[in-house]
């Protein structure tokens, strides 16, 4: 260490695969602007409105898109009104930070994007049964 205590040990800031600091849990204007935003309306679409979706979607899809407006404005109401009941919520907001900055710190950890590892990942275990089946016809 150096002769000054108070001094902070220097950081990498690229990491492992100079992606990024994996324990660095900082986030840039675009992280907080667009990308934690994006994965809220993920889970908002996912988990707390999804049959308000499916009611509007279907409503469109019965009535056609130039109807709609017309024909589907009870279900277009009610995925607003869900849709801007979940946008304020602070709790799903960290949910989703929390969610974000742990994609990104694997990213970081391993390099390999959250897409491929699940290709990866789904060959293994393609790779796996086939093995399987291999040993069971041997």
């Amino acid at each position: 260490m150096s002769e000054n205590s108070n001094e902070k040990p220097k950081k990498s800031r690229y990491g492992p695969h100079g992606v990024g600091n994996p324990d660095d849990l900082s986030l840039r204007k675009m992280e907080l602007n667009i990308l934690i935003p994006q994965y809220r309306r993920e889970i908002v679409k996912n988990e707390k409105c999804p049959k308000e979706i499916d009611e509007y979607q279907n409503c469109v899809l019965e009535h056609g898109l130039f109807k709609a407006s017309i024909s589907c404005r009870s279900e277009k109401v009610a995925l607003h009104n869900c849709l801007e009941f979940w946008n304020d919520d602070e709790e799903l907001f960290l949910r989703a930070k929390k969610r974000y900055l742990e994609e990104r710190s694997e990213y970081r950890r391993t390099g390999v994007s959250k897409d491929n590892r699940e290709i990866v990942e789904q060959y293994l275990e393609d790779k796996k049964k086939e093995q399987e089946q291999n040993n069971q016809l041997s």
